[in-house]
């Protein structure tokens, strides 16, 4: 997926501000094991039982910030999460605006913060049992989730194409399987490696963060709304964009691009970004 020519749209700039910021702590680890320093975003940064019970709650937020380190095949752990963020990221940003998107990514990885931590407490129980070793857990993996599963919400009918599988899966099944998925691998001892719990929370707290946050926003719905209210507002301009014929969907990405150039990017109505967001994928390369 490719930005339209002519249009470099400030309305990704989260998308590429996190990959920025993940790629650049990367670097200071590489440069850290490579030459022996001290690697003290190592230390503090991933998530475990410990720093939990030793009173390190910025652990939830750090974490998702820090990757495996690069030596063997440490490198595809950052590698496939900002491929996987970068086209769902920049469709979401450019849908929902940078706000609604930087809410979606966050939530998405304290959600997946979350669901470590109650699987934690159901295997261990509160406190950290004596001899316990956790090395932690990092990655972006449950904030891209987050962002994912926004995606899949917005745009169940879109056809995914996922490594390894000879066949398209449309996003709203591909976003239901992969949580029956990540489920069924919790409980399998030599796939724990992985912290499919984190996977499952962040999925759901993006898709939360859309449907309650995004939806009062769009709908003028009080925040403090108990219930989960559906993403009002959104469907409908959303649908009305996705039904123009190729021929108007040209004229009206004109005319946005046009008045993109005349007031700037980020006078853009939700009209015209999903406008642009769709000629992106209808006529990128």
């Amino acid at each position: 997926m490719t930005a339209m020519p002519g249009f470099r749209p400030q309305s990704v700039r989260w998308v590429r501000a996190i990959i920025g910021a993940n790629v650049a702590v990367a670097l200071f680890s590489l440069l850290c094991f490579t030459f022996g320093w001290r690697d003290v975003l190592r230390e503090w940064m991933p998530l475990n039982w410990g720093g939990l019970a030793r009173g390190w709650w910025w652990e939830v937020f750090t974490y998702m910030w820090i990757h495996a380190q690069f030596e063997g095949m440490g490198i595809l752990h950052i590698v496939c999460n900002m491929m996987t963020l970068s086209p769902f990221g920049r469709t979401v940003e450019a849908t929902l605006g940078s706000r609604a998107f930087l809410g979606i990514y966050l939530a998405g990885g304290l959600g997946g913060a979350c669901g470590y931590m109650i699987e934690l407490a159901v295997r261990h129980g509160i406190g950290v049992p004596e001899g316990y070793s956790d090395p932690g857990m990092v990655g972006a993996s449950a904030a891209v989730l987050g962002v994912v599963a926004a995606f899949c919400v917005l745009q169940p009918e879109a056809r995914l194409s996922i490594l390894f599988l000879p066949f398209r899966i449309r996003a709203g099944r591909f976003m239901v399987g992969f949580g029956v998925v990540s489920l069924v691998m919790m409980f399998i001892p030599s796939l724990r490696f992985i912290a499919h719990s984190a996977h499952i929370g962040g999925m759901l707290g993006g898709w939360l963060w859309l449907r309650w946050v995004v939806g009062n926003r769009r709908t003028g719905n009080d925040f403090e709304r108990r219930e989960v209210p559906p993403v009002d507002g959104l469907p409908a301009l959303f649908t009305e964009v996705e039904s123009l014929t190729l021929e108007a969907l040209r004229v009206e990405t004109k005319e946005v691009l046009d008045k993109a150039s005349r007031v700037g990017v980020e006078q853009l109505n939700d009209r015209d970004r999903m406008i642009l967001a769709r000629a992106e994928r209808q006529f990128g390369s």
